[in-house]
């Protein structure tokens, strides 16, 4: 094995994630190899100065941090309604707009249909009138010598 995997493994053992058998033979591997000795005692070192500089967690700092965050949490409630009257000013008022165009828009989608539907019926009576028109009988015209114009209908 290389001294990289051995390093590895030293930092596992440390962590207290190495079983027995590779506890052997890392123990012996030890013995053999100067270099991953004093690793070893590195590593020995930084974990017996972190296990004497490790106090005692104390309980006010425990209740001082809860009393600070319900403190933060206050304040932004407050923040939205009572310090910032623009604020809730504006918003009322973009609501207000966004309500009074949605009526204005429902409107105008009301007059559109109702311009349609007349447009619909007077594209019907235009249709009406030339069927009428042409269903009436062509006229006869007859004309005179003197200038009369005689026209008459074949009903």
């Amino acid at each position: 094995m290389k001294n990289d995997e051995y390093k590895y493994m030293i930092n596992s053992y440390f962590d207290g994630e190495m079983n027995r058998e590779n506890e052997a033979m890392l123990f012996t591997y030890l013995s053999q190899d100067a270099d991953c000795r004093e690793y070893f005692k590195k590593m020995n070192l930084v974990k017996s100065s972190v296990e004497k500089t490790i106090e005692e967690f104390p309980h006010e700092l425990e209740e001082r941090i809860f009393y600070s965050l319900q403190k933060k949490e206050s304040k932004k409630l407050s923040f939205l309604f009572t310090n910032n009257f623009f604020t809730a000013a504006s918003y009322a008022l973009a609501v207000i707009l966004l309500i009074v165009s949605i009526l204005f828009y429902n409107e105008s989608n009301n007059y559109r249909e109702k311009l349609e539907k007349t447009i619909e019926h007077v594209n019907k009576q235009e249709q009406l009138i030339h069927v009428i028109i042409n269903s009436l009988p062509t006229p006869d015209i007859k004309v005179k010598a003197n200038n009369e114009v005689i026209v008459t209908s074949k009903l």
